[in-house]
């Protein structure tokens, strides 16, 4: 951790190495596995021991009822997730994959630290499934450093092959600070390339400009709804941990990690449906008049998403809809361009020019118009129009804001030689 403390007060890595091992030493302050006393916790949480020879791990489990709503989520939605819309979200879906609810593996993980390193354990992992009617958590606790080969063979039992894994920025953190503790202890993998859909890489596309950042705190508050009360901040845990290796009495806060850990796991399941309902409003724009808003979302970056995975009339529905938007009409332009519907992809570049205000976004739609012109429709003059348009409006930027010149020095020359070119084509 922080600081330079006496050994009596603070517990070094080094003595948390020797504790893994087994090696103990008269070191002041350091208590035995063996003397830490989970019983309270594991009373309090109504856990069950797993034991193995020597190791042992706590295990909570924990059942919300299918009514249950996470802010303005009705989890009860988790039974029936469309495969087809999932794969908006996660395009690496393999098409041929007979998706299943059992399929989904909602997991989250705590550890001792951030940096990910060798040193980093995993302390607890959370899982969420839907069985018997019901919401299901699994938590597993790593009581004890010297069991941590069981705690994580209980993990790779939870990892099951072809199994699609759903977490919070776990693709670039959690999944490899596992990898790391399954190669330290000798264990090998069950599945070593799993389908991983991290939803904070779709939350940060879906939301894109919308949120003040995309911490899961901030995805419950703003697209949720839901507010944590009496909550143990994420930066506290890792110390609680080792407060609790130290033999200290923190039940009460390790209870109150639990319950972080599995409120993370719950949100996992709401972000994934709320984001799937989004999906669902875009995708099937037409169908659904009688279907409320799910709420805010970027128009722009869910038609992207929905161009991904051939929803290509559904994307433009859902674009049109937001026509006041300028980059909407930028992105309807080029999506009629690309499927050849040249005169369709004129009238929203027009659109963009009468719009905007941005002076590259203007210059941006008289090029593209320009072009469509010249080189689509054959129409010299059209094209000489457009690019003389743009043309006079760089000058007039030139003149009465100097000191921006050479903010568009390129599109100066870009466009000076194009119109030379278009005119002497026109000769």
């Amino acid at each position: 951790m922080t600081g330079n403390v006496s050994s009596g007060e603070k517990m070094g890595r080094l003595d948390i190495f020797d504790r893994m091992r087994g090696v103990q030493e008269n070191t002041p302050g350091l208590k035995s596995s063996k003397d830490i006393n989970i019983e309270p916790v594991k009373n309090r949480l109504n856990g069950t021991i797993i034991t193995d020879g020597p190791d042992s791990i706590l295990k909570v489990d924990y059942s919300y009822p299918l009514v249950y709503t996470h802010g303005d989520v009705a989890l009860k939605d988790v039974v029936s997730i469309d495969p087809g819309l999932l794969r908006v979200l996660l395009p690496a879906l393999p098409r041929s994959l007979d998706l299943s609810l059992n399929d989904l593996i909602f997991f989250d993980l705590e550890t001792t630290g951030l940096s990910g390193g060798a040193g980093t354990y995993v302390f607890m992992a959370g899982f969420l499934k839907v069985e018997d009617e019901k919401i299901k958590t699994a938590q597993y606790f790593l009581n004890n450093l010297s069991s941590e080969k069981l705690f994580l063979m209980e993990i790779r039992d939870r990892l099951k092959p072809g199994s699609v894994l759903v977490s919070y920025n776990g693709k670039s953190f959690d999944c490899n600070i596992l990898k790391n503790r399954f190669i330290l202890n000798g264990l090998g993998l069950a599945d070593r390339d799993p389908t991983h859909l991290d939803l904070l890489y779709t939350s940060r596309r879906i939301w894109k400009g919308l949120f003040p950042d995309f911490s899961l705190r901030t995805v419950e508050k703003w697209a949720l709804k839901f507010e944590r009360t009496g909550d143990i901040p994420g930066y506290m845990i890792p110390d609680i941990y080792f407060q609790y290796l130290r033999g200290r009495d923190v039940t009460e806060d390790l209870c109150g990690v639990f319950m972080h850990n599995r409120n993370d796991i719950v949100s996992l399941a709401a972000v994934l449906l709320k984001q799937l309902s989004i999906v669902r409003y875009c995708a099937r724009f037409d169908r659904l008049n009688g279907i409320n808003n799910p709420g805010q979302f970027n128009p722009v970056s869910l038609s992207d998403m929905l161009i991904n995975c051939n929803y290509h009339e559904e994307a433009k529905k859902l674009l049109k809809s937001y026509t006041d938007d300028t980059e909407v009409l930028k992105r309807l332009g080029l999506l009629y361009k690309r499927q050849k519907l040249h005169r369709d992809a004129l009238v929203f570049f027009k659109l963009l020019i009468e719009k905007t205000e941005d002076f590259s976004e203007y210059i941006f739609a008289c090029i593209e118009m320009a072009k469509l012109y010249e080189h689509r429709l054959k129409d010299i003059d059209r094209a000489i129009f457009y690019t003389e348009k743009v043309w006079n409006r760089v000058r007039r930027q030139d003149y009465f804001y100097p000191d921006r010149a050479s903010v568009f020095l390129n599109d100066r020359a870009h466009i000076e030689k194009r119109l030379d070119r278009l005119r002497k084509k026109q000769a």
